[in-house]
């Protein structure tokens, strides 16, 4: 199937940036529409003012709500606030976020995991991470389509190829997506087993 659950979303507003990544369990058209689900939550939460942990919850909720105990995403959403220099985030059983230095250098943000949209239990409590970013740093977000993809000899990408990825690429936030997506591509001639998706914010 062409259609899958991984999905990326990135809006500007007023008190910032608000980024998302999600990776929706199965293939195919029922992934596709956990993922749409999702998606629309969050841009419902995020329209009515919602803060971070209220657009989670509410993502949360919504899976609850239209599946059954199969229906279940991983993802992490984030805010940017560029006058201040701080990004918030809630990872949600999803691969931590990475940071690359100027000089490509990666790192893993350490993250508190909260679980899957659709496994939360009613009471869960969300608690948003905060980090200082600095100019000339990119913050990458993935699915593990990018990490676990099967190198030609068979081992996994993972975070080391993507790490190899962004030394050779440039500073923009588009060089180092299009570096990603071409080292994942390369990596094998298979194709692809799994969705991937990757997002890139560059810190001007």
């Amino acid at each position: 199937s062409d259609v899958g659950g991984d999905w990326f979303d990135f809006m500007e507003n007023r008190d910032g940036a608000w980024l998302a990544i999600a990776d929706a369990a199965g293939k195919g058209a029922e992934a596709a529409a956990l993922g749409s689900v999702l998606l629309g939550a969050l841009r419902a939460a995020r329209r009515s003012g919602a803060g971070l942990e209220q657009a989670v919850r509410d993502m949360d909720r919504v899976v609850h709500e239209v599946g059954d105990a199969d229906f279940f995403a991983t993802g992490i959403v984030a805010h940017w606030h560029a006058p201040s220099g701080i990004l918030r985030w809630l990872t949600c059983a999803h691969p931590p976020p990475l940071v690359a230095a100027p000089n490509g250098a990666l790192a893993e943000l350490a993250t508190g995991l909260h679980p899957a949209f659709g496994r939360a239990e009613r009471r869960q409590k969300y608690r948003a991470e905060e980090r200082s970013l600095k100019g000339g740093e990119r913050l990458v977000l993935y699915t593990d389509g990018i990490s676990e993809r099967r190198t030609a000899t068979g081992g996994l990408f993972g975070v080391e190829g993507i790490g190899r990825a962004i030394e050779g690429a440039g500073p923009s936030a588009a060089a180092t997506t299009r570096a990603i997506q071409r080292a994942v591509t390369d990596t094998s001639p298979l194709p692809l087993e799994d969705d991937a998706a990757v997002v890139v914010l560059a810190i001007t």
